[in-house]
């Protein structure tokens, strides 16, 4: 745990100080301490499960090769010798030539882990990061397969009635809503806590408003007493939603009452809670024209988290064939796209593999759990906060998301098939 929460802190100073601290030591200690205990708990009890889901993953994700590789890919430094991007925004010939040059070693990347995935037992690396999420290939494939069927016709229409592009994506989503010179983080968020009685957590989420590329950063500290949000400052209404997003990680962090291993998370669980939030503040606080943008706003950005997720399953089973199948998932929603060399600087092929599709779950948890919320509770937000704090925060990792959302209806994307 010591070890866990090093990184943490490590990850956070990467992002908001510059630091460049080289998580490869901290990843070659976690990796000698756990991996003589890859057979020690095969227990049913929730400890064991966890236990042996940390101890797995670990076997892998920190394996001195992987985590070396990774930490490479992760500082572009390594890669833009001559190629500096020409403004703040950087530019599709930039992403291009870097995903050109980052290309190999994603792939030996993935090739590294898919290895080390068999030798544990599993088929692929996606299928152990699944099974230790408590989540299983099948059922997520089928979720993200529904999701492009039913929305791909809708959000592709959406993406061209607003003029959007592969390469202007993220500027065009900054356009929708309300647009304004500033508004203040702190007021926003005040707001929103004592809209739901969480005044007490205005003491132990701080807030970093820094102009920097990503949309926003939950740095979790230690739980439940220092917990962080980087965020860049608000001008719009996609900005507004990433600070509620990131508070709700926050919040979710900061109300956990478990101890040990049971205050550590799992993705699809982190970012569930964080969707259902952004989307709780939203429901609160915006006006019924800004609802409807945000509306927008998510039906966009989960029909293409969706189309990244399914791109990245196939590029598992055929990782030679990347640009083919970034062509052809792209391409499906009839808008410009980008070369298909960039695949390879994206982050979710490297440094956050099989991850965007938690996303994609997110919004149905968010889906069902506000319905719930609101036919139970009505406008009561105090209620709705408390339900959430019981529910969905004290339990930590102490039980599975899919337990949780058993209260509001399930989600058969959750079921776990099989076990090792």
């Amino acid at each position: 745990m010591k070890l866990f929460w090093r990184s943490q802190r490590c990850q956070w100073e990467n992002y908001v100080n510059d630091a460049h601290h080289d998580l490869s030591g901290v990843d070659e200690q976690i990796f000698s301490l756990l991996s003589p205990y890859q057979c020690a708990f095969e227990g049913d009890s929730r400890r064991e499960k966890v236990l042996n889901a940390i101890i797995k993953r670990a076997c892998v994700d920190n394996h001195p090769d992987i985590a070396r590789l990774r930490n490479r890919l992760d500082d572009w430094d390594n890669y833009t010798d001559g190629i500096q991007p020409s403004s703040k925004q950087i530019s599709v010939s930039f992403r291009q030539q870097l995903g050109e040059r980052m290309r190999e070693d994603v792939l030996e990347l993935m090739r590294q882990r898919q290895c080390h995935a068999r030798k544990q037992g599993f088929g692929s690396y996606p299928e152990l990061v699944l099974w230790s999420e408590d989540l299983a290939l099948k059922p997520v494939h089928a979720l993200l397969s529904v999701k492009i069927a039913t929305s791909l016709p809708v959000a592709a229409s959406l993406a061209k009635n607003y003029g959007i592009t592969w390469s202007s994506w993220f500027n065009i989503l900054n356009s929708i809503g309300y647009q304004s010179d500033f508004a203040g983080s702190t007021s926003l968020v005040l707001n929103v806590l004592k809209q739901l009685g969480f005044n007490s957590l205005s003491s132990t989420i701080s807030v970093v408003v820094k102009d920097q590329p990503i949309a926003g950063f939950a740095g979790i500290i230690t739980v439940p007493d220092d917990i962080r949000i980087l965020i860049s400052p608000i001008t719009g209404l996609h900005q507004e939603l990433a600070l509620y997003h990131e508070l709700g990680h926050a919040i979710a962090h900061a109300m956990n009452r478990e101890t040990g291993i049971f205050k550590t998370w799992t993705s699809a669980y982190d970012e569930a809670m964080a969707v259902v939030f952004e989307r709780i503040a939203a429901w609160i606080v915006l006006d019924d024209e800004q609802k409807k943008a945000a509306q927008d706003l998510w039906l966009l950005e989960e029909t293409r988290c969706a189309t990244s997720a399914l791109f990245e399953m196939e590029l598992w089973e055929h990782p030679q064939a990347a640009e083919d199948l970034y062509l052809q998932h792209y391409r499906a929603w009839d808008i410009e796209t980008l070369p298909a060399g960039v695949w390879a600087a994206d982050s979710f092929r490297s440094i956050d593999p099989i991850y965007i599709h938690n996303y994609v779950i997110a919004a149905e948890v968010a889906d069902i759990t506000i319905e719930f919320l609101k036919h139970k509770f009505g406008d009561n937000f105090t209620e709705w906060g408390q339900w959430l704090a019981e529910n969905y925060y004290a339990e930590g990792r102490g039980r599975t998301l899919e337990g949780k959302v058993t209260a509001v209806g399930g989600l058969a994307c959750l079921a776990h098939i099989g076990e090792m």
